[in-house]
């Protein structure tokens, strides 16, 4: 971390340059994603001969605004595009080098977690971990997903990703329900062995053991499906 200065996000931080600037950094990072509210957002600046030229000038005569794209990561290293103001007049734009760190909460494997086992407040913790590189699939509220089960097994100690979790199936693979066809005044049904997973009012393959034939029913029912 040579040549680096080290700023914290904090009330304080305010009073001087690079709290101006990480003032700036941190209102843009949280109005492209409000999730990251209650984060705890760091930047190291590297040193900059404006970091030097405005750190003596009196509080509330400089502002800063941070002309970065919006289609790019706010977080990492990079360079900040800043206009500098001093006492609400344009004074000159200027590129400051950083690195910033967005520290959060998000939801950690307590324990191994099989493929088909349910999410539960036993087996999930929080950690907090520098998600400035991390996959925007991360889980920060553990209520999102209880009751869910997982599609993968996952080890302990492992961040939970929104792909990693699904509804459990109201009819599992393998289970046998009941399948109605009515046609007019004539009804007929089977037991048939589902094919794939299912979910009430989704269509899904089945197999009539008896018949070996393969057919397709919307499930509206944990043990029944209807041919429509």
């Amino acid at each position: 971390m040579a040549g680096f200065l080290c700023f914290v996000c904090a009330a304080s931080a305010d009073t001087d340059f690079g709290g101006i600037i990480l003032k700036e950094v941190s209102a843009q990072i949280l109005s492209r994603d409000r999730r990251l509210e209650d984060s705890k957002i760091e930047a190291e600046f590297k040193n900059h001969a404006a970091l030097s030229a405005y750190a003596k000038k009196q509080a509330g005569r400089i502002s800063v605004k941070l002309d970065f794209p919006q289609n790019s990561r706010l977080a990492g290293n990079v360079v900040l595009p800043l206009s500098v103001y001093e006492k609400g007049k344009f004074k000159e734009k200027i590129f400051v080098q950083a690195r910033i760190r967005i520290m959060k909460q998000i939801v950690m494997s307590s324990d191994k977690i099989r493929k088909g086992q349910a999410f539960t407040g036993s087996n999930l913790a929080y950690q907090e971990k520098d998600i400035s590189i991390m996959p925007s699939a991360v889980i920060f509220d553990a209520a999102s997903i209880l009751g869910k089960e997982s599609v993968t097994l996952i080890p302990k100690s492992s961040m939970i990703l929104d792909w990693m979790a699904r509804k459990i199936p109201d009819i599992k693979k393998g289970n046998f329900v009941t399948v109605y066809s009515v046609q007019g005044e004539v009804s007929a049904s089977s037991a048939c062995a589902a094919l794939e997973d299912g979910y009430i009012g989704q269509k899904m393959r089945l197999k009539n053991p008896v018949s070996n034939k393969v057919l397709e029913a919307f499930a509206v029912s944990s043990l029944e499906a209807r041919i429509r």
